[in-house]
């Protein structure tokens, strides 16, 4: 009998982020063509060069977590292809670290240097979950209990590391 292939919560999680993010590029860019639609306060953020090319390679770095991600999740005979497994797991650290540079970027760009970070906790939040996901797909240890102490150990230190982050961009 054949294994069936079953998400865990945080997947199903981190992918329905994903996917809601790739919705809001969409979004994003028809706000760009009809210059109606995006938000009068935040106009000159989202109109700003270099936050349109973030959130284009986002976008990308999305679609190509997704995809594979979806593939290898609904269709066995692509469940343990290691391309796919590797594409999606550098795409979540990719998307991380654009996440973390949207803040840096967006706070020193649209606040200056006060480094006002008014609305963009949810993009460190989603960053960091980046980040714990791709800790989550490796194992590290034969034995479960072991492969799980070390899991919370280095999401433990994440966690720490993007609190103080956040305080320091």
């Amino acid at each position: 009998m054949e294994k069936k292939y079953k998400l865990s919560i945080y997947e199903v999680i981190f992918l329905s982020i994903v996917v809601l993010d790739i919705t809001a590029y969409f979004y994003y860019i028809y706000g760009l063509i009809n210059n109606q639609a995006i938000d009068a306060a935040l106009r000159s953020y989202y109109l700003n060069n270099g936050i349109k090319i973030i959130a284009t390679i986002t976008f990308v770095f999305e679609l190509t977590f997704a995809v594979p991600f979806m593939l290898s999740s609904l269709f066995n005979k692509f469940k343990d292809n290691m391309f796919l497994k590797v594409t999606y797991f550098i795409s979540a650290i990719a998307i991380g670290l654009i996440k973390w540079f949207e803040i840096y970027y967006g706070s020193t760009f649209y606040y200056g240097e006060v480094r006002d970070k008014q609305g963009l906790q949810m993009i460190a939040i989603f960053g960091t979950m980046s980040f714990i996901f791709a800790v989550f797909k490796l194992n590290y240890s034969k034995t479960k209990q072991h492969n799980f102490l070390l899991k919370a150990i280095i999401t433990s230190i994440i966690i720490i590391i993007s609190y103080k982050f956040y305080f320091f961009v």
